[in-house]
């Protein structure tokens, strides 16, 4: 015995005054006389014969034990470490345990130990957790034990042999294993992954809904070197994961435009996500490289959003209604020809009422800003839709509302405001912008049919695209062959248009067609002259040049506008230039086979020594702006009526005598 000093304890200091000596153990009563002995380095481990109980542990490794080390249970000290050693086998190392006398019972066959030694420390968003069971078992090392809840089993016996587990996680998780085990034997499958990054045999475990199900066991090469192959074992009670239909994904963490996922496994370590299937017993299956949009079973409702882009929205963004969350979003995906994004919302089962056919969603991400003289308006759904993006959604009081069903879809709002506003939404794409803004009116025969919403570039910043609201009114406009184009004040030689813009404002005129319904539309940069829905008799006249005519110039009779310029182009044989013409159909009849037409354009002056000076001119619009004029001869000389496409020549200016013809000519009663 000499004085000896650790972490655990502090013996022999007796000695530091009466001197080193040897102490000594009996042998068991009944041995036979020895006279020889070997002598050992330490103190043996406690008296077998001492009243309590002695029990050994086995480890894979001693760590910081050490003899004195503490035994704890519930942070009671019940117990010390009294000797270690290595096993037989030299693969692992047997710890002799002594259980004071008073505490013995507490110890059971089914009783799991682990090691305390040192600090334990456990990490999550939520933050640290530091624990130690007691400032001995930090500074020496120390065993705890507990017993199974309901599960206490037999009292234990002397030199009774228990596994030492690496700390109280694993102790448990072997205890709920057993369980499990006894309940139903565990589930062999396999999973195919493109990569193994991050996944660990041993370590990798399988999740349903937050809690641990199964775990990776082995990780091998596919044969064709086409990815890699996982061995799970599924617990008994897992029976889903093991069924056609069912789903595997890895969470690992994820940063992109669309936002933040996974930061949990950061920490804690990836994953794989399960989701049960339906169909019968399988045992291979193949891994999603991305979570899967929506599980058709999870109670509530599964709706679609369908919007022109997906904008800052990515799983788990939130649905809010009346600012409460009922719901989230559970993934996206392009429509087949690419022109939109369907997003799929899941809203929670108790809240799943709230959606009728008659809901409207918009987009709540981010700050919603307005801005008037008044002042500025902030407005946002959430800090978490501010940060992650989110949809809001209200139902309009109505008596008819009827509930929706599973896969219903409905379009998605760029904000409150365009969602609340009753109407047809639409696009219009032009090449330029200029003039256009928020709340650019539509209109049709001057009447307000809608409001430009918003105007941004296409993708190819080639164009604009208008996003407009059709009033409910007007929505036979919204119809394939409609033609958009916006008016705008123009000068130049053919003439003056538009200046009512000046004052009002541009605008977006619209021409209805008569095809099915159509909500995109391409506008047209130039305004169109001819309606093909009005009724009109077409010719044609035959010029050497169009001078200042053009789209849009009157027709006269008898200083009357009875028609319209339509179009022009150059003949095939580029000699001459078809000018198209639109007379209406009331004055179709003046129209005839010796009718003569000239230009009217500007002022026509004669001037002579006898008769002085003659000013001619058919209007004052004609002087500005151009046209045509005609006059058909005499009963007796003016021909036949011709047919629509008739050609005639247009004259320079008219002769005397056209000007003097008045023929009686009754006219079309349409």
């Amino acid at each position: 015995m000499k004085p000896r000093l650790s972490a655990a304890q502090i013996s022999g200091l007796e000695t530091m005054l009466t001197g080193v000596y040897i102490g000594t153990r009996p042998g068991k009563e009944g041995g036979d006389k020895k006279t020889d002995f070997v002598g050992l380095d330490k103190p043996p481990p406690g008296d077998p014969n001492r009243p309590g109980l002695h029990i050994v542990l086995r480890a894979s490794e001693l760590g910081s034990l050490q003899s004195g080390s503490p035994v704890l249970y519930r942070q009671i000290e019940v117990g010390q470490v009294e000797e270690h050693e290595l096993a037989e086998d030299s693969k692992g190392v047997d710890v002799n345990l002594y259980i004071f006398e008073k505490y013995a019972g507490l110890v059971r066959t089914t009783s799991r130990f682990w090691n305390v030694g040192g600090v334990t420390v456990t990490g999550s968003l939520s933050g640290l957790k530091v624990r130690t069971e007691s400032l001995r078992a930090l500074l020496a090392g120390g065993i705890a034990f507990d017993n199974p809840p309901g599960d206490y089993g037999e009292p234990c016996e002397n030199n009774a042999v228990f596994d030492l587990y690496e700390d109280r996680e694993s102790a448990s998780a072997e205890v709920v294993q057993e369980k499990e085990e006894v309940l139903a034997p565990g589930i062999p499958i396999t999973i195919k992954f493109k990569t193994a990054e991050g996944i660990e045999a041993g370590q990798t475990v399988v999740k349903y809904k937050g809690i641990t199900v199964g775990k990776v066991t082995e990780i091998s090469v596919a044969e064709d070197l086409s990815g890699v192959i996982l061995s799970v074992q599924l617990i008994g009670k897992a029976k889903g994961g093991a069924k056609e239909g069912a789903r595997f994904w890895v969470v690992k963490p994820s940063f992109g435009a669309e936002g933040l996922s996974g930061l949990d496994t950061i920490i804690s370590g990836r994953y794989i996500e399960a989701r049960p299937g339906h169909g019968p017993p399988k045992s291979d299956f193949i891994g999603l490289d991305e979570p899967p949009l929506s599980d058709p079973d999870e109670p509530g409702l599964h709706i679609v959003l369908k919007a022109p882009e997906l904008g800052s929205l990515s799983p788990d963004s939130p649905v809010f209604h009346r600012q409460v969350e009922v719901g989230q979003v559970e993934g996206h995906e392009l429509t087949e020809n690419g022109d939109s994004v369907l997003i799929h919302l899941h809203i929670f089962d108790q809240f799943a009422k709230l959606v009728k056919e008659q809901t409207r969603f918009w987009n709540a991400s981010g700050l919603d800003v307005q801005a008037s003289l008044s002042g500025l308006k902030l407005r946002t759904e959430s800090l978490e839709s501010l940060l992650a993006g989110g949809v809001a959604f209200e139902t309009p009081a109505a008596p008819d509302s009827k509930p929706v069903g599973n896969g219903a879809v409905f379009p998605l709002y760029a904000d409150a405001e365009s969602a609340r506003e009753h109407g047809m939404p639409l696009t219009i794409t032009f090449k330029k912008g200029e003039g256009l803004d928020s709340g650019t009116l539509l209109k049709y025969k001057g009447m307000t049919v809608g409001k430009v919403k918003d105007v941004m570039f296409n993708k190819e910043m080639t164009g604009v695209i208008v996003s407009a609201l059709l009033d409910e009114s007007a929505r036979g406009l919204a119809r394939e062959g409609s033609c958009f184009w916006v008016v705008r004040p123009k000068v130049g030689l053919d003439g003056i248009s538009g200046l009512g813009t000046l004052v009002s404002g541009q605008y977006i005129q619209v021409r209805p067609g008569s095809g099915g319904i159509k909500t995109a539309f391409q506008g047209l940069e130039e305004p169109l002259t001819s309606d093909p829905a009005a009724e009109t008799f077409d010719i044609v006249l035959r010029s050497e040049r169009l001078g200042s005519l053009g789209a849009g110039k009157p027709v006269y009779y008898r200083s009357v506008q009875v028609g319209k310029i339509t179009g022009y182009e150059i003949a095939d044989t580029a000699d001459h230039v078809n000018i198209h013409v639109g007379i209406e159909k009331r004055y179709a009849p003046l129209i005839r086979e010796n009718t003569r037409f000239w230009n009217a354009s500007g002022i026509g002056m004669k001037f002579s020594l006898f008769s002085g000076a003659k000013v001619r001119t058919e209007s004052m619009e004609a002087i500005l702006a151009g046209g045509v004029a005609f006059a058909t001869p005499d009963n007796k000389e003016m021909g036949k009526p011709v047919s629509e496409g008739a050609v005639f020549k247009l004259y320079d200016e008219p002769k005397d005598k056209w000007l003097k013809w008045k023929p009686e000519i009754k006219l079309s009663e349409n």
